[in-house]
């Protein structure tokens, strides 16, 4: 595997996330990795390019589970075997959310 130079690291993932549109439609989506900027994930459907998605998906912390919601914009909507993979860049997430996040990303970072 080549060596990527990013901004952030990525780190693997693997649970459902919910992909919301804003006006009740929704999508399930399994989580592949993440970073502070963004969340892959494998849809059963393509997500418009450049679409705003709310999202939910539960994190490890404090041994417990914790929903956060973020919203972002698909910036990658490509169809693989099986489903399509969904890249979605973070906008931005309430307080509590980022919170959680951001002590997540710490933890996968150690």
């Amino acid at each position: 595997m080549k060596t990527e130079k990013r901004n952030h690291p990525r780190f693997k993932i693997n649970q459902f996330v919910e992909i919301d549109y804003g006006h009740e439609r929704y999508i399930n989506a399994q989580g592949i990795n993440f970073s502070r900027n963004g969340i892959l994930c494998k849809t059963d459907e393509e997500c418009p390019l450049y679409g705003t998605v709310l999202m939910m998906m539960t994190l490890p912390y404090k041994k417990k589970t914790r929903i956060i919601n973020l919203e972002g914009v698909v910036n990658r909507s490509v169809h693989k075997k099986g489903g399509w993979e969904t890249g979605i860049n973070i906008t931005s997430m309430n307080h509590a959310s980022k919170t959680v996040f951001d002590e997540v990303l710490k933890i996968f970072h150690s």
